[in-house]
């Protein structure tokens, strides 16, 4: 008996464990959309950064490229640590940037 509400209760656990993952996950797809969007639309950041002469591709080829050269000199500076340390920080920030995202998006929405 015992032993069976130790399984439940594990259970339980992994069920919740699981449900969260799914929520951070969608809440960081929500922010890469989000941030991408941003980025590309035709007021949004890339036209900011780079001015209305240049071409919304062109600005982001720019930028991928600037992305790929830092990335390629960063490789060799940071350590393996902190590289994950890196990704975990990137994963919640862009988790954050989901909420902002949806609470942009739910606002107008007010009952």
């Amino acid at each position: 008996m015992l032993q069976d509400i130790k399984q439940i209760r594990q259970d339980y656990r992994v069920l919740i464990h699981t449900l969260v993952g799914f929520v951070v996950l969608g809440l960081v797809m929500t922010g890469v959309g989000g941030t991408v969007f941003r980025m590309i639309a035709p007021e949004g950041w890339l036209v900011q950064w780079f001015g209305t002469g240049v071409t919304a591709a062109t600005a982001a080829m720019l930028s991928l490229l600037a992305i790929a050269v830092l990335s390629w000199f960063t490789r060799e500076w940071v350590s393996a640590y902190q590289r994950n340390r890196l990704a975990d920080v990137l994963i919640y920030v862009f988790a954050g940037a989901g909420v902002v995202y949806l609470a942009q998006i739910l606002m107008p929405l007010r009952f």
